[in-house]
């Protein structure tokens, strides 16, 4: 047995020894293998520090195989060359880890700092999520709102125009009742012949397909018509819509109503429904705002200005004051007496003509009142529709 004085001729003591000093020294020196391949493979804070630990662990792994070496061969100065190199080595860890202790509870603390950022941020984004989920609710509830509005604003004008469509419903039956009577005094006298039975036909049919008309351009107004497909539409026939709605009522109130010729063929691409209320709504501004003047005229002209649509009214009045201008186009404002009207025209036509991506303007160097709708020829997107 190998030294066995030393181990008090113990079989079990001397392999107790060589088994754990093995096992130890084996585990040192995986421990730095690993930390060495960490290293290379990983930028880790203090590398440097990391390796020179790395070096004393193995330092000790080798006395621990020294120990084992010893029982057979006895090379103590090796032994003690060994122990000498790990003592170097352990004091200039102990020293250099002691020196860079405030730097690695900087560290510490700012990993500390990094965790409550990133939980501070977690929290943020999660009450950034809740105001973004709040707020796209918030939109489409004022969205609807924006709807009723327009659609309160639709039944508003139509309200304001009942008696002049009143008018133009009942001037045509007048006609349409008195020449089925005068029919009926023919055919009983016996003096009714063809040409005349055809003459007045003819002009009943003309007077119903006349009805027919302004029924259906009630029910096209009376229409919501944001969901409408935007199509290719005369401009002569979205203003003759309008007409339809509202030329009765300048003529019972001798308001001139000049439409100044519109270019053949000119088409728009817009939802026409839309479109068709806000020329009504420029008119029944006009309207209103002439009424009570001696001189009572409005124009409409339309005009294309190279990949541009101007749809223009013009009235008989001197203007807007300076006051008011930056106001009339919003919602709500009004100068008409109260019950008269809502306040909500220009707004509601600025929104639209904004939907179809043009501009509703007021012409302030204009002689005259002149508001100006700028349509694009060709439709465009706007707010992602």
């Amino acid at each position: 047995m190998p030294h066995g004085h030393c181990y008090l001729w113990k079989p079990g003591l001397v392999w107790t020894h060589v088994i754990t000093d093995s096992l130890i020294g084996l585990a040192y020196v995986a421990i730095s293998i690993t930390l060495y391949a960490l290293i290379r493979k990983i930028r880790l804070p203090f590398s440097t520090m990391v390796l020179s630990f790395g070096a004393f662990i193995a330092a000790c792994g080798v006395t621990h195989f020294m120990e084992v070496w010893n029982l057979w061969r006895a090379d103590y100065w090796t032994a003690g060359l060994v122990k000498s190199l790990t003592a170097i080595a352990s004091v200039a860890t102990a020293v250099w880890l002691a020196k860079l202790a405030p730097q690695i509870h900087q560290v510490f603390v700012s990993s500390q700092l990094s965790e409550q950022r990133r939980e501070a941020l977690e929290l943020a984004n999660q009450v950034l999520k809740q105001r973004t989920d709040e707020l796209g609710s918030m939109n489409l509830a004022l969205a609807e709102q924006q709807k009723l509005l327009a659609h309160s604003a639709k039944m508003s004008a139509l309200g304001e125009m009942a008696g002049g469509i009143a008018h133009e419903i009942n001037s045509p039956l007048g006609i349409i009742t008195i020449r089925a009577n005068q029919l009926e005094r023919l055919q009983a006298r016996g003096a009714l012949s063809e040409d005349i039975l055809a003459r007045e036909a003819a002009l009943i049919a003309s007077t119903a397909k006349r009805i027919g008309a302004i029924i259906q351009g009630l029910r096209a107004f009376a229409r919501e018509g944001a969901n409408d497909p935007v199509e290719t539409k005369l401009v002569v026939e979205i203003v003759e819509d309008a007409l339809v709605l509202c030329q009765t009522r300048f003529k019972s109130n001798d308001v001139q109503l000049e439409i100044e010729a519109i270019e053949e063929g000119l088409t728009l691409e817009c939802r026409s429904v839309q479109i068709t209320q806000v020329v009504l709504n420029l008119l029944a501004n006009a309207y209103d705002a002439v009424l009570p003047l001696v001189e009572r005229w409005v124009r409409l002209i339309v005009r294309r200005q190279d990949e541009w649509v101007h749809i223009t009214v013009v009235d008989s009045g001197a203007g807007i004051s300076l006051e008011i201008q930056p106001k009339i186009m919003q919602p709500f404002f009004t100068t008409k007496a109260l019950g008269h009207g809502t306040g909500l025209g220009l707004s509601i036509s600025k929104g639209l003509v904004e939907a179809h991506g043009g501009t509703l303007t007021l012409e302030t160097d204009a002689p005259n009142t002149t508001f100006v709708a700028r349509l694009p020829f060709r439709a465009r997107k706007t707010d992602g529709k």
